[in-house]
């Protein structure tokens, strides 16, 4: 398995702005509109184990633009994200997501409902990785049976479809089924346990034949080419015959090309939350997962702080462990807040593990540990005067120690983020 490098010029986005010129009484009782912008700059410091610490900023922008409607049954929306990364190089990224979905009610007292839906997704990249720009569709069909007052069981099933621009090999199809069980214990208790299961058919790319340009060995004689379809490389090197010193060379060479692959996981979760006191509760939650199948073609180059466990950071060729505690305060009044703390440990299962010259490790493979810490306030600015709309200034501080047999993956960092979101 390898990474993937950049390989061409990246191409500028705008970031969409969105305007709302909606009156009330142009939309129907039943529906509603919903919209949201943020936008946060952080510092980070960023040390590489065994090398001098260094200072950036990363930039966050996101907004969200959502319509419901036939009293919540129905909703379409847009969201759009914008992000830079604390790392040398271009490394920025812009995704956009415009999807909807379906409720459908039924049984006793329409108690059970049945979600379907689909989205669309365009994801570019800075310089740094942008061989990792794709394009994505998918569909999903969730079903939420509500067997008591207090128990809810979920079963869901998702495809989707992605295709990188520049790098076919990774192209895929990816099918995903998970089932979930929630319970409310009357100590305020809430659990919740789930299986997924996936599926993942990497396109790989056929063996094949290019020619390579080259100049000829010095003292060869020059011969004028024909032209037309006569004479080998004719109508190639500038009208000159394969052989000449004048002309290039152009030699035929095999690709190998990259094998299509099918790769799986088996994935478990569990979380318990616990009210602990008014509107306060903690949370703890527990995650691994198993891999089957081959391995995926490539892994995706990503910068330091990158945390997804999705497209890039594939969870198919990794299996994982994790725990995650969380602390959770909404007062009615004043600032909500949020600590947190996670563990986590990823072997990857076929991806060579990489010095610090870029070279893989012989007879090594990429291994992350990783602990990260955070916290951050959501502050309501002038709640008495904003009316329908909702504006908060957000803080924020998170920790990451990373550790990894693949050197561009062994660091520290300390970020400081202030953002403001909007919400109507």
């Amino acid at each position: 398995m390898r990474a993937i490098p950049s390989t061409r010029r990246h191409v500028g986005h705008l970031l969409p702005v969105l305007t709302l010129l909606l009156a009330a009484s142009d939309l129907p009782a039943s529906a509603q509109v919903t919209a949201s912008l943020s936008a946060g700059q952080g510092v980070e410091a960023l040390q590489p184990t065994g090398d001098a610490g260094d200072t950036e900023g990363n930039t966050a922008v996101s907004g969200a633009l959502a319509y419901t409607f036939l009293e919540g049954r129905g909703r379409v929306g847009y969201d759009g994200v914008y992000g830079t990364y604390a790392a040398p190089g271009d490394w920025g990224s812009w995704a956009h997501e415009v999807g909807g979905r379906y409720r459908f009610d039924f049984g006793a007292n329409q108690a059970h409902h049945l979600y379907a839906g689909g989205s669309a997704v365009l994801r570019r990249n800075g310089t740094a990785w942008e061989a990792a720009d794709y394009d994505a569709v998918g569909g999903f069909a969730n079903l939420e049976l509500h067997g008591s007052d207090t128990t809810v069981v979920r079963a869901g099933y998702r495809l989707d479809a992605r295709r990188f621009t520049t790098t076919p090999a990774l192209d895929h199809l990816q099918h995903t089924a998970s089932a979930s069980l929630l319970v409310n214990l009357p100590s305020r208790t809430t659990l919740i346990g789930e299986m997924t299961t996936g599926f993942k058919s990497y396109a790989g790319l056929p063996t094949g034949t290019s020619l390579v340009a080259a100049r000829p060995a010095t003292g060869a004689v020059d011969t004028p080419g024909t032209g037309g379809s006569g004479g080998s490389g004719a109508g190639l090197g500038g009208g000159w015959r394969q052989g000449t010193s004048a002309g290039l060379v152009f030699t035929p060479v095999t690709t190998p090309g990259v094998p299509e692959t099918d790769a799986g996981l088996v994935s478990a979760y569990l979380r318990v939350a616990q009210s602990i006191a008014e509107r306060i509760g903690l949370s703890a939650e527990l995650f691994h997962r198993s891999l089957f199948g081959d391995a995926p073609p490539a892994v995706v180059t990503t910068p330091p702080g990158f945390f997804d466990d999705g497209v890039y950071d594939d969870p198919f060729a990794s299996a994982m462990t994790s725990a995650r505690l969380s602390l959770k305060g909404l007062p009615q009044r004043g600032p909500s807040w949020l600590v947190t703390g996670t563990w986590q440990d990823k072997p990857y299962e076929n991806t060579p593990a990489i010095d610090t010259t870029g070279l893989p490790i012989a007879g090594q493979l990429r291994h992350d540990r990783v602990v990260r810490a955070g916290a951050s306030l959501s502050w309501p600015i002038a709640p008495d005067r904003t009316g329908a709309a909702e504006i908060a200034f957000v803080p924020a501080y998170d920790f990451t120690r990373s550790r990894s047999t693949t050197s561009d993956y062994n660091y520290t960092a300390h970020t400081v983020t202030f953002g403001v979101m909007i919400g109507y």
